[in-house]
This record gives structure tokens, sequence and C-alpha cells, in this order.
């Protein structure tokens, strides 16, 4: 007998052959390993540095906006017709927990409704920290005070003022 095949054989055998390869394990690709990232410690926020004790103290900014003048006591605590001294700090704006090293300080008061100032000249001093102690201050009578303070470095003066009003 000559040897025949079936045609379902056939069928059978690639049904077969299908099915082998699809049990197969399938082949993995490895995945790409991306590069460890680096990471860089970070430092903790500085807080900030606490405002220095004269900055406490009552602000005056100069006209042009380049100083600040700091004093104590504040212009709305000072006496009519008793003497009285000052004790100030200037700093530059653009540093305003730093004094200013390079300036000088003159300090006045006018009443300008009367067209007067005051009786006395201050005499002021300037400690090696920094600040400027005015001594001599007298507001000889009731109203409204101007009082000035006149910040020079080099050729150029800006003025801080404060208005103080005696009762």
């Amino acid at each position: 007998m000559a040897n025949t095949r079936h045609p379902t054989s056939s069928a059978l055998a690639a049904s077969l052959a299908l099915l082998t390869a699809c049990t197969a394990p399938a082949r993995v690709e490895p995945t790409p390993q991306a590069a460890p990232t680096r990471v860089e410690p970070v430092e903790a926020p500085r807080p900030p540095a606490p405002a220095p004790a004269w900055a406490q103290h009552a602000r005056i900014e100069s006209n042009a906006g380049a100083y600040v003048v700091h004093v104590d006591p504040p212009p709305s605590a000072l006496p009519d017709n008793e003497a009285f001294e000052l004790r100030v700090w200037v700093a530059r704006a653009d540093a305003p927990s730093e004094l200013a090293r390079n300036v000088a300080l003159a300090v006045d008061a006018s009443m300008p409704e009367h067209g007067h100032g005051m009786n006395r000249t201050p005499k002021i001093t300037r400690s090696e920290s920094g600040e400027f102690l005015v001594q001599g201050m007298l507001f000889h009578m009731t109203g409204r005070w101007e009082l000035y303070f006149d910040v020079t470095s080099g050729a150029l003066t800006e003025r801080a003022q404060a208005d103080v009003v005696l009762e």
C-alpha cells in the first residue's frame, strides 16, 4: 500500500507546530537601566539674622531714601521745655542691619510756623560702635517742631526729619 497522507494529518501537524511555537518561552529583552541619580545634599535654610538691637528704635527714612535713622527716645516721647539727649544710629537703606561708617551727623530742630529754631546747639559725639550721642537738646516751647537729622557722606548731605508736637 502506498504511503498516502490524509489531508487532516497535514492540518494537524501545522496546528501542533503552531501550538508548540505559542507555548515556547518568550524571549525577554532586558530593560535598560537608568544611571543612578546622584542626590546632592541640600543645606537647610539659615534663619534670618536677628535685627540689631538699635534697629528696634524709632525709624526715620531720609528724604531721598539713601539712609535710615534710628533714634531713642522716639520723637513722640520728647519733653517740652526740658533738656534731653538722643541716641542715634544711621544705616544705609541698602544695608539696613549695618551701621553706616563713613558718615557725619548733624542734629537740629525748628518751629516752621514761628520761624525759629532751638536756643541751644547740641553736642554730638560718636562711639566706636557707631552710635551717635546727641546732648543738650531743648524744645523751649509747645507747638509743632521739626526734628532734623542731616547725614553727610563726602560732599552729599541727606536729611531725615520727624514732626514733634508738644502740647
